[in-house]
């Protein structure tokens, strides 16, 4: 649906989906550039930044943190310096990045009168994920039954769908609470996660029950 158009979205998308392939397969500098050019492309890549950091945290091998932080790091600054260099050579005052944030800063929370027909209109938006509620409900169902085994079964490997899961909740509690309109490309993003969780639902719930 956006692919033809000029939005930045879709650019978005692409660029935080590579970097957790990234920062969960190595290295993490790549990582690093990946998210920077999500940063560079439209404002909202700095919401993805704590996913990136989380999942890369919770696949790295334990003692290496310090220079996978790094790596990170390493991997970000080169981007984020070519885009205030690209600003200052431009002369606009405070930068385009920052002008951008200011345009679209809400403003603040929604008003309490405001957050039942929100609601109401971000769930209408979830519905084109799938674009069929008897789909939209076996989805939801099935998500809620998969993160229920994993915490009751306590492995590892959970670790990444929880934390995916988490940061989907928290990316749509924080759009419902603030006064952002309710957009569907701001969804956008959301939907490869989502499709990444159905199958491991699909996985979870397929495996047979330990006791058998």
């Amino acid at each position: 649906l956006f692919a033809p158009t000029a939005f930045a979205d879709p650019l978005l998308v692409l660029w935080v989906l590579g970097a957790l392939v990234a920062v969960t397969a190595g290295p993490w500098a790549w990582a690093g550039v990946l998210a920077g050019l999500a940063l560079a492309t439209k404002q909202s890549g700095l919401l993805f930044l704590p996913l990136v950091l989380a999942l890369g945290l919770s696949a790295g091998a334990r003692g290496r943190v310090g220079r996978q932080l790094l790596d990170l790091a390493l991997g970000l600054a080169p981007v984020l310096l070519l885009l205030a260099g690209w600003d200052a050579l431009r002369g606009v005052g405070g930068g385009a990045w920052l002008a951008g944030l200011a345009v679209n800063d809400p403003g603040g929370l929604a008003r309490a009168s405001e957050l039942w027909p929100r609601l109401g209109a971000w769930a209408g938006r979830l519905h084109y994920f799938t674009a069929s509620t008897p789909l939209n409900v076996a989805l939801g169902l099935g998500l809620a039954a998969m993160a229920a085994r994993e915490l009751a079964l306590r492995r590892c490997e959970a670790a990444p769908t929880l934390i995916v899961g988490a940061f989907g909740l928290a990316y749509l509690a924080l759009h419902w609470l603030l006064a952002v309109p309710a957009l569907d490309r701001y969804l956008l993003p959301l939907v490869p996660l989502l499709a990444l969780l159905a199958a491991r639902a699909v996985d979870v719930l397929g495996e047979r029950s330990p006791a058998l």
